[in-house]
C-alpha cells in the first residue's frame, strides 16, 4: 500500500465531518456537491460512475433514484464506508493514475467526481479526462468538481492568504484548462462555486467522441 493510501484510509472514519466544516481550500463543499449534481440531471434506470468516490458523498445524494451506481476510490477504507452507504452499488478499488481499472465495464449516462483530480498532474488530468469521455454514452456529461481556480492570478493570491495551509498540488486554472479542453472537441463549461472551487461541466455530442 502506497503512502498516499495509508493517509487517506487514516482519514477516512473522519473525513465526512472534516469536509463539512468547509475550510480551505474545501469552501463552498456541499454546494459543490449539490451543483454537481443539479447540473448532471441524473434520472431514473441510469448509469452513473463517481471517480474518487471516497466515503460516497455523492452517490448518497441520489440513492433513491432508481440508477445503477458505480464508484471508484484507492481508498479501502473509504470504501467500505461508501459500502455501508449504498450497499446495492458497484464499489472498485483502484488507483486511477493507469486510467479506468478493466473492472469498471461499459457506458455510463452520467459520470461524476468531487475533489479528486486536483491530485494528477495536468497530463494525467487530460489523460484521464479523455479516458472518462470515451465511457460516456452519446448525449452523456461528465461533472469535475475540484478544487480550481478561475485565474492564474486567483491561485497566486490563494497561495499568500492561504500560505499556511497550502499544499502545492496541480490545482485547476479555469482561465488555462477551458480553452485546453474546448481545444480537443470537448462541449466544456466552467461554473464557479468560490475563489477557490468550481465544475468543469464535459458533455459528449451525440455524432462521437471528440478528437
Amino acid at each position: 500500500m502506497s503512502e498516499m493510501q495509508q493517509l487517506f484510509d487514516s482519514w477516512a472514519e473522519n473525513y465526512d465531518r472534516q469536509v463539512a466544516k468547509e475550510e480551505f481550500p474545501l469552501l463552498g463543499y456541499e454546494e459543490t456537491l449539490s451543483t454537481i449534481l443539479r447540473l448532471a440531471d441524473v434520472g431514473s434506470g441510469q448509469r452513473i460512475l463517481d471517480v474518487g468516490t471516497g466515503t460516497g458523498n455523492l452517490l448518497e445524494r441520489i440513492r433513491t433514484r432508481g440508477c445503477e451506481f458505480w464508484g471508484i476510490d484507492f481508498s479501502p477504507k473509504m470504501l467500505e464506508i461508501a459500502q455501508e452507504k449504498l450497499p446495492s452499488a458497484h464499489f472498485v478499488c483502484a488507483d486511477l493514475t493507469p486510467g479506468i481499472p478493466q473492472e469498471v465495464a461499459g457506458s455510463f449516462d452520467v459520470i461524476l467526481s468531487a475533489y479528486t483530480f486536483h491530485e494528477f498532474d495536468t497530463p494525467t488530468k487530460l489523460k484521464l479526462v479523455a479516458g472518462l469521455v470515451d465511457r460516456l454514452r452519446d448525449g452523456g456529461r461528465l461533472l469535475i468538481g475540484d478544487v480550481a481556480f478561475e485565474t492564474a492570478a486567483g491561485l497566486a493570491a490563494a497561495r499568500k492568504e492561504y500560505a499556511k495551509w497550502w499544499e502545492e498540488e496541480d490545482y485547476w486554472i479555469a482561465e488555462r484548462d477551458l480553452p485546453e479542453l474546448i481545444d480537443r472537441g470537448y462541449e466544456a463549461s466552467f461554473h464557479r462555486i468560490s475563489f477557490c472551487g468550481g465544475i468543469f461541466r464535459i458533455n459528449r455530442r451525440s455524432s462521437g467522441t471528440p478528437s
